[in-house]
């Protein structure tokens, strides 16, 4: 029996002289994969800054409902006490900080206010032996790492966290196609687990296996929905009608 996890419910976001987003309505099932497509300026990425909490439940109307029952977040913390992380397309690192601390940033393993340095090291040794960063020592300040490096490193520190629902805006952005293929298996992991998966993404090509819905955005309206065979389908000149991309 289906379990919907993720409602969003006539969400309209104003913002001086434009609409972002008109009465938009979504709902999302457990284990789900959900793709958001469009345009640039569709309004896919504020509808996963409105799910996020990155902006409050105060600047936009309409609701959100967590396992069938309302929430109202105020800040990124609140959506995240609800088991949901995200990923931004703008890079949120703390440069100066080791490639560990940016890791479990929030969540350092320890005792109070002693850091338990030996096992932060060695658990971020094996996240990034998971994806092909070992030659990374832990100890490394961020700023030494190159985009895709980085935007990779904000995808674990989501994963590690084992949330229920992951929400992913332009992750492929800063990622060659090894990364991507990468990307891929981690998203396939998360989905085996009973994790609910949002991409916002142009290169979708990369997760068409796993896709199971589609909604396309236009000028921040709800144009159409696609089941993951009826995505899987479409011809290249319609994909690419609808703001898609190749990998390459």
């Amino acid at each position: 029996m289906s379990e919907v996890v993720l409602e969003m419910k006539n969400v309209t976001k104003r913002f001086p002289g434009v609409i972002a987003l008109k009465e938009v309505s979504i709902a999302v099932e457990k284990g789900e994969v959900m793709a958001i497509c469009g345009e640039n300026g569709a309004g896919k990425s504020t509808l996963m800054k409105v799910l996020s909490g990155s902006y409050s439940h105060k600047e936009y109307e309409g609701e959100i409902w967590i396992n069938g029952k309302r929430e109202e977040f105020s800040c990124i913390s609140d959506a995240e006490r609800c088991g949901i992380e995200m990923v931004y397309q703008e890079l949120n690192m703390i440069l100066v900080a080791s490639v560990a601390e940016n890791l479990y940033v929030g969540n350092l393993p320890g005792n109070g206010a002693f850091v338990d340095w030996k096992k932060l090291y060695a658990d971020t040794r094996k996240i990034l032996e998971s994806v092909d960063m070992g030659h990374i020592d832990p100890r490394t300040p961020a700023g030494m790492l190159n985009s895709g490096q980085l935007q990779m490193l904000a995808i674990m520190r989501a994963v590690i966290k084992k949330p229920k629902i992951i929400v992913l805006d332009e992750p492929t952005a800063n990622l060659d196609q090894e990364a991507i293929a990468r990307l891929h298996d981690q998203l396939a992991a998360l989905k085996r687990q009973g994790c609910t998966i949002v991409v916002a993404e142009h290169r979708l090509y990369f997760l068409t296996d796993l896709i199971d819905r589609a909604f396309y955005l236009r000028s921040g309206v709800l144009e159409r929905t696609f089941t993951g065979e009826q995505f899987r389908s479409l011809p290249d000149p319609e994909r690419e009608a609808l703001g898609l991309r190749t990998l390459t």
